[in-house]
């Protein structure tokens, strides 16, 4: 990798303090020569991924082990060796990766419905040997099926409601975290992130038994524009997790990254990462 890069990666990785590594790292996305190969580095401990530092993801990823700093280390911050997690949505696997990496006696059932990206997991889990995750190409909703998936020319921004920019569609398959959970005979659930650009409702109502069952910390990321395309809002996702009884929290930002989580207030952004847990 470039040199500046190599020294930037220095930074967001081992700096001790957050505030300002985020806006920095997208200055630098920004203003400096866009690296245009593969680089192959560690995403969590030694495992290694291949990144695509000309897509903002990856290339945040890379710096600073995701675009979420804050929400990630929160995350961590609940994993523990024997813990089950489920990653809907996953893109290339950064809460993946972290999650296998410290639940060494459980297991990370992820769920990814992008061929590329699920073929990147699949492929990053085959080079470092991994064996507690269970790479599921799907999709997630309320109900079982086929459903088409938008391919967005921004990986991360592809999803099951129709976009601007969509370059391609293709079919996948649509499973509930119930079916799936009473298939695989899954005897618990810590911890649940989703991250389904809109869709996140669909796969609250298609995980209520589970949910219900088990009570897992939920990490939710709200898309108020996204989710009109599905029919609801924002506000019905939020009093959907309270009607089945959770509270909900957003993560404070502060020189570090330690959790310091504060109730959710009026959703004033068009994009909002919750923190949802049982009362």
């Amino acid at each position: 990798m470039p040199l500046w890069l190599y020294f930037l990666r220095l930074y967001g990785r081992y700096w001790p303090i957050a505030r300002g590594k985020g806006r920095i790292t997208k200055w630098v996305y920004k203003h400096f020569p866009q690296v245009s190969y593969p680089v192959v580095a560690p995403i969590s401990g030694n495992i290694m991924v291949e990144f695509h530092p000309w897509l903002w993801a990856d290339f945040c990823s890379l710096v600073i082990c995701t675009p979420e700093l804050y929400t990630l280390a929160y995350f961590q911050s609940l994993i523990r060796p024997t813990s089950i997690i489920l990653d809907i949505g996953a893109y290339i696997g950064a809460y993946t990766f972290t999650a296998a990496r410290i639940a060494t006696s459980g297991s990370v059932h992820v769920f990814e419905p992008n061929p590329q990206s699920a073929q990147r997991i699949r492929q990053t889990v085959r080079n470092n040997g991994l064996t507690n995750i269970l790479l599921n190409e799907c999709a997630v909703g309320n109900q079982s099926g086929i459903l088409q998936f938008h391919l967005h020319e921004t990986p991360t921004e592809s999803g099951l409601a129709n976009k601007n920019q969509t370059i391609n569609i293709v079919n996948v398959p649509v499973q509930t975290i119930d079916e799936y959970c009473q298939n695989k005979t899954i005897p618990k659930i810590d911890l649940l992130k989703i991250d389904v650009e809109g869709a996140e409702l669909l796969v609250l109502q298609g995980a209520v038994q589970t949910i219900n069952e088990f009570q897992p910390t939920i990490i939710i990321e709200l898309h108020r524009k996204q989710s009109t395309s599905f029919g609801y809002t924002v506000e019905d996702i939020v009093q959907y997790l309270h009607s089945i009884g959770y509270t909900l929290f957003t993560q404070q930002y502060g020189l570090t990254t330690r959790p310091r989580l504060t109730p959710l207030q009026d959703m004033n952004w068009d994009r909002e990462i919750a923190i949802a847990k049982p009362v």
